[in-house]
């Protein structure tokens, strides 16, 4: 297994157990700050890890695409009308749009 796919197989536990009230507000704040550039319909979402970000983003666009490496992390996402969800590394991620 590369490093990359053990690091990301390693994030789950991190994910799970150890994310810190600061990361999610760190990430209200990277949304906030970030929501004046958003364009279009569609968007991409690399990394959605447990899917903070994502419960945003869902409401912003028609079509939103989610590319997570770890199955565990990307199955614990709700399935939401308009997401869809990529297993994949983001080295192996290819896309018809």
């Amino acid at each position: 297994m590369s490093d990359i796919k053990k690091k990301v197989f390693d994030s789950e536990n991190f994910y799970k157990n150890q994310f810190l009230n600061f990361d999610y507000k760190l990430a209200d704040y990277n949304f906030s700050t970030l929501q004046k550039y958003f364009k279009g319909d569609l968007a991409l979402e690399l990394g959605p890890a447990s899917g903070f970000m994502t419960k945003a983003l869902v409401k912003e666009f028609k079509e939103l695409h989610l590319v997570e490496g770890s199955k565990i992390l990307l199955d614990q996402i709700p399935d939401y009308v308009n997401v869809v969800k990529h297993h994949s590394f983001f080295e192996e991620f290819n896309t018809h749009k």
